[in-house]
């Protein structure tokens, strides 16, 4: 279970990376699933919309 201001540091992420488009609420959504999805087939990894603890340090790091 990720922690809201993991999930808001990953929406920003996402929305600099062109992947995300909703609100930065710090729910994962369905249109947060589907950034997910996308950033993982843009690096060529297994499209769940689910992040592994891998992913997610790559996400957040650096995101305010």
């Amino acid at each position: 279970m990720l922690d809201p201001r993991q999930v808001k540091r990953v929406q920003t992420k996402l929305t600099s990376l062109g992947l995300y488009q909703g609100p930065i609420d710090a729910i994962i959504g369905p249109l947060t699933r589907e950034a997910i999805k996308d950033y993982q087939k843009r690096t060529r990894q297994a499209a769940t919309g689910y992040l592994t603890p891998t992913q997610l340090k790559e996400l957040v790091e650096g995101v305010p």
